[in-house]
């Protein structure tokens, strides 16, 4: 059962609408977002510079960033002092730990005139930088299955059951699987349980598209190898889950197992394919008439 979304508004003006994240996480972050003068005079130029990086163990696409809060200021455009337009979008390739290289990064300047201020008077503004990117996380699990003869052989030579692993990328998105193994299948067609569980760990907001209608929803598939029979999993297909409170869902499916002949690690892979991930950071900035 779908849960219905929920979103957290922020107070006014210090950050968008409808809006809660941070720029920390997983995935891409924001490194700096900060004026070159925390204070101006009236019709003065200020730079707003802005750090990004791919710090998960995907490629970022899509990458764009948006400014919020300087609605009464005038961006100048490339030529006038910045270096990046806000249309623009990026790739960011992901860290490479073999190679020993850090994740692709993008350096921004965005130029804004200062409004006009009643001399004497002082203005404070928060601008706001959200950057969205579209990314995806996997998981695959290894579950061991093996007939009761052979687990009882195993346990009366006093070896050890065959172990399991479990691997995972990095990202703003977890995709967790649980199952209690290894699986003794006493009879061809045993049906067990196999648990995901999807969390937002980035400490930003997901969603299917960039539309605001689709916060807090991710699109989840999982794939099987052939020694296991679909009950009920979503199996190569996407299925939107909902986050309860923008935080996590969890769904068990069922699958069959039939009597291997020798013990057999198979491996169920769970993937959240293709969501796009938003950040926010602030600064802050006086502006005084002169």
């Amino acid at each position: 059962m779908l849960l219905p979304v929920l979103l957290v508004v922020m107070v006014s003006g210090c950050t968008a609408p409808g809006f809660t994240a941070s720029a920390s996480g997983r995935g891409v972050t924001i490194e700096a977002f900060e004026p070159d003068f925390s204070a101006a005079s009236e019709g003065e130029t200020i730079q707003l510079q802005l750090m990004v990086r791919n710090k998960g163990s995907v490629d970022a696409s899509d990458v764009k960033a948006e400014i919020f809060g300087m609605e009464k200021w005038s961006l100048l455009g490339k030529g006038g002092g910045s270096t990046c337009d806000l249309t623009d979008t990026w790739g960011l390739i992901a860290p490479d730990e073999a190679r020993g290289t850090a994740g692709g990064s993008k350096s921004c300047i965005y130029a804004y005139k200062s409004p006009d201020i009643s001399k004497g008077l002082s203005m404070s503004y928060t601008p706001t930088v959200r950057v969205s990117y579209r990314y995806s996380t996997n998981t695959i699990k290894s579950i061991t299955l093996l007939s009761s003869t052979e687990a009882r052989r195993i346990e009366q030579l006093g070896g050890e059951l065959p172990g399991e692993t479990l691997s995972t990328s990095s990202g703003p998105v977890s995709v967790g699987i649980v199952t209690k193994g290894p699986i003794k299948v006493f009879k061809d067609g045993l049906e067990f349980p196999i648990e995901f569980t999807i969390t937002n760990v980035g400490g930003g907001v997901v969603a299917t598209s960039k539309d605001s209608n689709d916060w807090n929803k991710v699109n989840f598939r999982v794939s099987l190898p052939d020694d296991l029979e679909n009950v009920d999993c979503p199996v190569d297909t996407n299925r939107t889950l909902t986050l309860f409170k923008g935080k996590s869902n969890t769904i068990t499916c069922t699958v069959k197992a039939s009597i291997p002949s020798v013990p057999k690690q198979v491996q169920v892979t769970a993937s959240a394919d293709g969501y796009y991930y938003f950040i926010e950071k602030s600064t802050k900035v006086t502006v005084t008439g002169i």
